[in-house]
């Protein structure tokens, strides 16, 4: 098995370019609130799971570079998170985390394109909604770490 060359960035580690050491540009960039704990237990799995570098993971609490901070509506982070492509478009509540999944291995791309589709993306975001306004009660329930 072939050893890939990492590099950490704040808490998520990604592969760098063998020959240069420089890091791949990231295919996408999710905005996440650290202190949810829904958010980030899907943040450390993203982490796991991206071994190509294709997804850069920021805290809302840490500093966000002009050019990114720009793409979306900071109002709306205490409640969803954000995914931002490559192209520039933007990405929110369960659509975000169907971008996540797109770009990661095994079966979380069908789910990807399950999410994507009408008829279940709309409940899909009412379900993100709804667990979004009671996680802290929930993080509670499932004895996670504390939410807030």
């Amino acid at each position: 098995m072939a050893r890939t060359n990492l590099k950490q960035i704040g808490s998520a580690t990604y592969p760098a370019d063998r020959a240069s050491g420089a890091m791949p540009e990231p295919e996408l960039i999710v905005v996440y609130d650290s202190e949810c704990s829904f958010c980030a237990r899907f943040a450390e799995r993203v982490t796991k799971l991206d071994n190509q570098g294709k997804i850069k993971l920021l805290s809302s609490k840490q500093e966000i570079s002009r050019d990114v901070a720009e793409k979306f509506d900071h109002s709306r982070l205490d409640n969803t998170i954000v995914a931002i492509s490559a192209d520039g478009r933007t990405f929110y509540e369960s659509r975000a985390v169907a971008q996540v999944l797109q770009r990661l291995p095994g079966i979380s791309k069908m789910i990807a394109r399950l999410i994507n589709l009408p008829v279940i993306g709309t409940p899909a975001d009412w379900i993100y909604r709804l667990v979004s306004r009671y996680r802290a009660l929930l993080s509670k329930f499932f004895g996670r770490f504390k939410a807030f």
